[in-house]
């Protein structure tokens, strides 16, 4: 498996890249991890964190200087990884909860306290506790959250909510300032700070604990992201809903300032906040070669937000990209008369054979693509 990325470069934190920004998806490599296909992506706006097996690299800017790497070799695999600007939260695979102080180079186990196991009983009326574990990790620029297998929800080290037993948490991901939660059922919960509208809910409230987000209530959802100050998701019908922050055109909806895609005029002004959930479609490439009458089946599949740009596949492969794209993120090169760096429509990426690409990542101003390998 190779690795490209495009977007911003400052700190070389791609190693084997000494550009500052990219102009187009470039190939960079991981030292110590060539070729494995279980590498862990966590990319931050200053460093990169990379792990695999019992590996975690840093690279980046540490101490104080551009073009660095920190190898630090664990006791186990490691299972997930989160980090901020401050401390890296990692799993190992045998269930054991590692904190990398990056300030302070320090690395010490986390020992916090899981309270209420869950615990059924036998068929004879015995307790029976069950092991309770961590299955997910994520984290913003001030809190870290854990969820376990019962079902606990922990904003480190506290508990703050918790889900029937019996519901199973798909996927939870992180914003600057917000989470997002996915459960099995296709609900979406949010929680942290309302103020751009990056919660879905109609109050731009903080909110402290996981609250549904009813503007998605009775829709299966599949896919779920969560940007700096914006949110995405897919529906198990391929449509794609994104809220929050449109400041920038990460919303794939017409902002205030002149359209990329004209130049010449200005565009009439929309709102920059979006705080429900809102349909965006996409006029796929591929459709365009179809006759007027045959049904247009591709939709979205995945989508990943950055601070400020996001990112979205579409079910025939093609990758979508729109908002803040002045390092190049977004993998379009549009050059403009007045130099703009938003592109508020969603714009095929270029330079790229989506056909080999795995997964994808978005870092703060930057895109990882993992590749196949090319047949």
């Amino acid at each position: 498996m190779s690795l490209k990325f495009c977007g911003f470069n400052g700190f070389q934190q791609f190693p084997g890249c000494t550009t500052n920004k990219t102009t187009e998806p470039t190939v960079f490599e991981i030292p110590h991890m060539q070729g494995n296909k279980n590498v862990l992506i966590n990319c931050l706006w200053s460093f990169n964190i990379f792990a695999c097996d019992k590996i975690l690299l840093i690279c980046g800017f540490i101490d104080g200087n551009s073009k660095q790497v920190t190898k630090i070799e664990l006791e186990d695999d490691i299972k997930q990884i989160c980090s901020n600007e401050k401390i890296c939260l990692i799993l190992l695979k045998s269930e054991k909860m590692l904190k990398f102080d990056l300030m302070k180079k320090s690395l010490n186990e986390v020992n916090f306290r899981i309270t209420n196991p869950g615990k059924k009983r036998s068929i004879f009326g015995e307790q029976i506790c069950k092991l309770d574990t961590v299955t997910h990790l994520a984290c913003c620029i001030s809190a870290f959250i854990a969820i376990t297998s019962n079902g606990s929800v922990y904003c480190l080290p506290d508990k703050i909510y918790q889900f029937p037993s019996h519901m199973k948490i798909k996927y939870l991901v992180s914003g600057l300032e917000h989470f997002l939660l996915l459960n099995s059922n296709g609900d979406v919960y949010s929680w942290g700070n309302g103020s751009r509208g990056q919660l879905g809910h109609v109050e731009l409230d903080n909110v402290d604990c996981p609250t549904i987000v009813d503007a998605l209530a009775g829709i299966k959802i599949i896919y779920i992201s969560a940007g700096g100050w914006h949110s995405g998701a897919i529906s198990a019908f391929g449509d794609l809903y994104i809220w929050g922050s449109n400041v920038h055109g990460q919303l794939g909806i017409c902002c205030n300032k002149t359209s990329v895609l004209n130049p010449e005029k200005n565009i009439s002004r929309n709102p920059t906040l979006y705080p429900l959930p809102k349909i965006v479609d996409i006029d796929c490439n591929c459709c365009k070669d179809k006759n007027v009458n045959e049904i247009n089946d591709c939709c979205a599949v995945s989508i990943k937000c950055g601070v400020r740009h996001t990112i979205v596949q579409m079910s025939c492969g093609i990758i979508y990209g729109s908002g803040w794209n002045a390092y190049n993120q977004l993998g379009i090169i549009k050059e403009t008369e007045n130099n703009e760096d938003i592109v508020d429509v969603f714009i095929p990426i270029e330079n790229i054979n989506v056909s080999v690409v795995a997964e994808y990542v978005c870092g703060p101003w930057c895109t990882v693509f993992k590749l196949k390998e090319e047949m």
